[in-house]
This record gives structure tokens, C-alpha cells and sequence, in this order.
């Protein structure tokens, strides 16, 4: 593929591609100077959109940073300007709204520029002493000078596809409740357009079905609304909720719910809907800019598997925004990886654990070994249901990164992403995060113990933050995991690193891994995340002397704290999570009068106002030491004593007969703590 220097010698392309007639878009890359480009605007540019940042007089333009509202739109020719370091997610959006036979014109740094630490790249590089040059852009340059366009024409039968989308939609909203279907597709392939039109068809079958519409983004829904204009149905005959509202509230006269763009929602929403709403239509695109399909597939489905077995998936394949083959849409999935995957289980075949090989991988082997880097990010794919072209970029460019891996052969089976942080890898001003008038890019597990606990000494001790841990799907169960993090804490410890950390979205599988990995939580957010829909969790590990007085520090804090947090912020958090973070393994013995008081109410006939000072502190001594607790214990014990719930809440949420059951329930479980203090009977980590 030519790379133009010369404004003229674009003009002359995109005029003869667009005379060709071709359904095939174009990608045209271009050099030189924009203004020279402009002064061609009548010939080049008409019916535009321009998205960059100069000031230039288009009429329709973006900021790079806000392309993502676009989504879902079409345009006959899109602008990039990327002269100032290509934008890997405006990339991959733009490559989504340049319409069937249209252009993208890709404006590109000199070859030169790629040793220039421009905004766009210091984003990523994190420590700009160590740069050298963009790997991402150079990446993509050799892919540009050496891609050969190939288009060859086919015949689909896109209407059919669509009637037979169309149909299964109709017969899943209308047939026996509680059989979600799942419906996914590649970008372009008509989705969303194709729930408008079985919206239609619902609607004339049954013009008084109640039918809602949620997405994260009202703007998701265009092509829906469209479908149902162009046949003359009043959008006020759906209703559309936002995704919040549909979670914080059980709507039940909703007769038929749409979720579109599935993969933008997090799982444990998705799970909520799923349950609460008897008819779901769920929709998403697999390899599209919200989130990755894979990684989003490999969770929703295990989640449907369980509440709803008979759910139903439905694929669309045929694209109808653009022409089968489509040399531009295959361009962009190879220079972002949307399709990245790791060796499949036929390939890699059984493995030993015991001869794993422990690699480190620079960025520069990934970048000149594409089979070893499709590997790599089709694994982190896979394990985050939300990574981004900004990933891949991430993974190439960050100085302050390192990458591990774990090999069968030539195939990887687990990898994982670490954070450089503390040390003086980065600058930090400890008073000014503590007063909360700074943050430091690169640092978050560091400055969260500065900003939360006011541990300035985060700041000078080495430490590692795990960003990303992942092992093959088909090899998940068998402790390929803890054996990755064991190598990298060897590893950590050769570097002289005092602890390693980690932050996630915390669910009770995740944070039995690290704790059996000896992993201490020692923070949560206040706020759920908007990928996992769960609260972050900082957990840490020490390695030397010092680590370890940070981390005892650390968690005494979290501990004083957490009780009180659990009435307030914290106060809807999973009953399992609350015992889980409240785990130490030993504790001082407990007073006589708590542990008297405690059997006055649970076996004679003290009130429980008056005896529930004692009782949350029997319970907190049972979560801190570890009781091994049935589930049905630990979660009246969590959501009454540590989180105050009211009596109806607890009644709502266990399901008890009243106040009377749910009494009953915390008297059996207060019995049991009081039985494990008396003979010891704690449960193993």
C-alpha cells in the first residue's frame, strides 16, 4: 500500500477509487502537510468528517478524544489526523463509520516523528527518560507498507441472514419466559438494526406489548430507532431506560427487555437482568471498540449457563454495512488485533505444569514476532472483557510495564502485565496526593495507600503492580495461575522489590485466588467500576522486611476501618465479600461479658438490641480468625451485624419467614461462632 507525500497525488486516488464504483472502502495514507490537503478540500474532502485537533474550518469534526460518540454512524469519507501520534481507539472507531464504498484517509507522522515523544505517545510511554521510539506506530507503518489490498466480491444474501436474525428475536420475546437469547456479531453486520426491525414486527403482532430498550450510551441505539422510523413506529412505543435504572429497578410491566451492545455492561449487571426480566434479548458486537467479545462471551455464558440453561445464542456474520471481504475492515482487525486469539487446545495439547517455561518478553520481541504478540494480547483479551485498541498500544509503548509469560512449547499459556511503581520510578508528592490535590499517572496502588492511610513510605519502596494475570481458557482449574505469580514474585525479589500488588474488581473468585496466593487486602474503593461493576480492591504481598511493615500497617488501618465503611458505603456488598476482606487468621481472645452476652440472646431470651454490641463483635472476631461458616451463617452474620441491614432487608434478601426466621437464622449462626471460640474450630484460608 502506497503511503502519498504529495496533496495531489491523494486527490488523484481517492478520485479514481471513488469513480471505480467498488463497494470495497478504501484506506488511503497521506503523509505530507494537512494544509496543502485542505487546499484541495473541494476535490478531496467533501462530505467529510475530520477528527483531530487543529483548527481547521470542516464542517463536520471531532475531537480525537470524543470519536466514540459516533458510533453507530456513517460518513462517505472520514479524516484521521495523526500527525501527532495515531490514536489506536479513534483508529478502530473510524474504521467503523466509513460507509460502504467510502474512504478513510489516514494522515500519518513523518517516519521521524516516531522518536518524538508526542502527547499521544507520552500517554503510554509513562516513563518518558526511557523512550525511544513508538513500537505501536512502527508496527503499524511496516503493516501499512506492506498490505496488499485484497478484495474479492461476494455474493451474500444479507436479507436472509437478517429475516432469519429477525425471526428468532420475534420467536425468543414471544415464546416461554425465561430463555434469554444472545445475539453477537462482527461491527457492521446490521445488529442493531436487525432488534429495530423484530421491535416492528413485536409491535404489529402485539401493538400493546410493553418493550424497553437499555444500553450504556443512548446514542447505542440509533440504528435501532432508525429501523423502527423507517416503518413507521413511534420511538415513544419503547421505552428506554438507562442501564441503571434497569438494574436499581425491577420494572415488571416490562413486557420484553433489549440490552444492546452487551459487552459495554458489566457482568454482574448483566447477571441481574438476566434474572430479574422473564423475556432478554441481549446483543453485542465480538470484536467491536466497547469490549472485547471473547473476554465478555467467556463470562456472560458461564453466568447464563447457570441461571438460565436454556438461554439461546444466534450469530449474524454477513456484514451489511460494507461489502463481504472487505479489505479496509480486515486492515483495521489486523493492525489492532480484533481478532487475536491464543493457540487453540489442538494445537497446544495436554500440558505438564512442572515444565511450563517462565519467560520475560520485551516490547520489541512482540512487536517483531506477530505470532508470539497475537498470542500474548489474545490472552489479555480473552481474561478482560473490556480491552481496548488503547491496550495494544499499552502493551508496545509503556516503559514502565514489563511482560511474563508462561510456554508449552511454542505456545503461551499464561501471561501477565506488571506496573513498575515506587522507587523513584515516578516523581511523587506525597502531601499533595494525601491532600487529594494530585495524582500521579503509573502509580495507583502506591498513591491509593498515600491518599487512603497517608503511607509516604509507598513511595520509596520498590514494589510490582500486577495489571493483567491470564491462563488459557482451556487450561484454567489446574494452578497455571498461582504458578505465573509465584515465578514473577522470584523474579520481584531478584530486583530487590519489597511488595507486589494488585487492583481489581473484586467477586469472591477473585479474591479467594490471591488470598490463597498470600495476598492481603489492604483497600476498597468507595465507588463500583465502571468495567467490572464491582469495587476495586488493592491486595499486597510483601517480600522484604520493610514491605512488610507497610503491609501490617496497611491493614490494620483497613481493618479499623472497614467495619464502619460496611455500614455506609459498603453497605450492599456481598455478604461472602465481607467475610473474605474482614479474614486475618488470628485474633486477641474475646471478653468473657461479649461472649455471656451473646449466649443471653442466641440461647435464653435477651433482646437483640440489647445484645447487639456483643453480638457484631463475636461476629467480627469469627470473620477476623476464620469460622468455617455455612454460606446461609456468614451471610446473615454480614448483612445484619457488619452492614446494620434492617430486619426486612435481611427477611428480602435470605428469603426468611419474617423477622421470626431471619432471628432464628442469626441465633443458629451466633451459636456457631460461639462453638468455634470455645473448641478453636477455625476453618483453613
Amino acid at each position: 500500500m502506497n503511503i502519498y507525500e504529495s496533496a495531489t497525488e491523494v486527490a488523484a486516488a481517492i478520485q479514481k477509487h471513488l469513480d471505480s464504483g467498488t463497494a470495497a472502502r478504501m484506506l488511503c495514507c497521506y503523509q505530507g502537510g494537512l494544509a496543502e490537503l485542505y487546499a484541495l478540500s473541494t476535490i478531496v474532502l467533501a462530505d467529510y468528517l475530520y477528527v483531530g485537533e487543529d483548527d481547521y474550518s470542516f464542517d463536520d469534526r471531532c475531537a480525537t478524544i470524543k470519536v466514540g460518540g459516533l458510533l453507530g454512524r456513517e460518513y462517505e469519507r472520514v479524516i484521521v489526523d495523526a500527525r501527532s501520534g495515531v490514536s489506536a481507539r479513534a483508529l478502530g472507531v473510524c474504521g467503523g463509520l466509513v460507509a460502504k464504498g467510502g474512504v478513510l484517509l489516514l494522515c500519518l507522522p513523518s517516519t521521524e516523528r516516531m522518536s518524538v515523544l508526542t502527547e499521544e505517545v507520552k500517554r503510554f510511554a509513562i516513563i518518558a527518560g526511557d523512550f525511544t521510539q513508538s513500537l505501536f506506530e512502527r508496527r503499524l507503518f511496516e503493516l501499512i507498507s506492506n498490505y496488499i489490498p485484497l478484495f474479492r466480491p461476494a455474493v451474500i444474501n444479507f436479507e436472509k441472514d437478517q429475516s432469519l436474525v429477525v425471526k428468532s428475536i420475534v420467536s425468543a420475546a414471544s415464546g416461554r419466559a425465561k430463555r434469554p437469547l444472545v445475539l453477537t456479531a462482527d461491527r457492521g453486520r446490521g445488529k442493531s438494526y436487525a432488534l429495530g426491525l423484530a421491535i416492528v414486527e413485536l409491535l404489529q403482532l402485539r401493538p400493546k406489548l410493553n418493550i424497553a430498550l437499555t444500553a450504556m450510551r443512548r446514542t447505542a441505539l440509533d440504528a435501532v430507532y432508525l429501523a423502527m422510523a423507517l416503518h413507521h413506529i413511534d420511538a415513544s412505543r419503547v421505552r428506554y431506560l438507562p442501564v441503571d435504572v434497569v438494574v436499581a429497578e425491577s420494572i415488571a410491566e416490562v413486557d420484553v427487555l433489549f440490552v444492546d451492545e452487551a459487552a459495554a455492561i458489566p457482568v454482574p449487571q448483566l447477571a441481574y437482568i438476566a434474572e430479574r426480566y422473564t423475556r432478554v434479548i441481549f446483543s453485542s458486537t465480538t470484536h467491536g471498540y466497547e469490549g472485547s467479545g471473547r473476554g465478555f462471551t467467556q463470562r456472560f455464558f458461564k453466568v447464563l449457563d447457570k441461571l438460565r440453561p436454556q438461554w439461546r445464542r444466534l450469530t449474524m456474520t454477513a456484514p451489511i454495512r460494507w461489502a463481504h471481504g472487505d479489505p479496509l475492515e480486515a486492515f483495521i482487525s489486523d493492525a489492532l488485533l480484533l481478532g487475536a486469539e491464543p493457540h487453540d487446545r489442538e494445537v497446544i495439547g495436554l500440558i505438564d505444569s512442572s515444565r511450563l517455561l517462565f519467560k520475560e518478553l520485551s516490547a520489541e520481541q512482540l512487536t517483531t514476532d506477530e505470532t508470539l504478540l497475537t498470542q500474548f494480547f489474545g490472552l489479555l483479551v480473552g481474561a478482560h472483557y473490556q480491552t481496548t485498541p488503547d491496550d495494544l498500544r499499552m502493551l508496545l509503548d509503556s516503559t514502565a510495564i514489563r511482560r511474563f509469560a508462561l510456554f508449552a512449547g511454542d505456545s503461551i499459556v499464561a501471561v501477565c502485565l506488571l506496573a513498575v511503581e515506587g522507587g523513584g520510578s515516578a516523581a511523587i508528592d506525597c502531601e499533595q496526593v494525601w491532600q487529594g490535590r494530585r495524582r500521579t499517572r503509573g502509580q495507583l496502588a502506591v498513591q491509593q495507600l498515600i491518599a487512603s492511610y497517608r503511607l509516604y513510605e509507598a513511595a520509596s519502596l520498590r514494589s510490582y503492580r500486577v495489571m493483567r494475570i491470564a491462563v488459557h481458557y482451556d487450561y484454567q482449574g489446574q494452578g497455571i495461575g498461582q504458578q505465573l505469580l509465584a515465578a514473577v514474585e522470584n523474579q520481584a525479589r531478584l530486583n530487590s522489590v519489597d511488595f507486589v500488588s494488585s487492583v481489581f474488581g473484586v467477586n469472591d473468585e477473585l479474591i479467594s485466588f490471591w488470598q490463597s496466593a498470600g495476598y492481603q487486602s489492604v483497600k476498597l474503593g468507595f465507588k463500583r467500576d465502571n468495567a467490572s461493576g464491582e469495587h476495586s480492591v488493592i491486595v499486597l504481598r510483601c517480600l522484604t522486611r520493610e514491605g512488610n511493615v507497610l503491609l501490617k500497617e496497611a491493614r490494620e488501618q483497613f481493618l479499623r476501618a472497614l467495619p464502619h465503611w460496611l455500614t455506609e458505603p459498603f453497605r450492599f456488598l456481598a455478604p461472602e465479600l465481607v467475610a473474605r476482606l474482614l479474614y486475618v487468621g488470628e485474633a486477641e481472645q474475646l471478653d468473657a461479658y461479649i461472649v455471656d452476652s451473646a449466649k443471653a440472646y442466641a440461647q435464653a431470651s435477651n433482646s437483640y438490641d440489647n445484645c447487639s454490641p456483643a453480638l457484631y463483635s463475636l461476629a467480627l472476631h469469627a470473620f477476623v480468625i476464620g469460622v468455617d461458616l455455612p454460606e446461609v451463617a456468614v451471610r446473615i452474620l454480614a448483612l445484619k451485624l457488619m452492614q446494620r441491614r434492617s430486619w426486612n432487608d435481611v427477611v428480602s434478601v435470605l428469603g426468611c419467614c419474617g423477622q421470626k426466621g431471619a432471628e432464628a437464622e442469626l441465633k443458629a449462626a451466633i451459636c456457631l461462632c460461639l462453638d468455634a471460640v470455645a473448641t478453636d474450630n477455625i476453618g483453613e484460608d
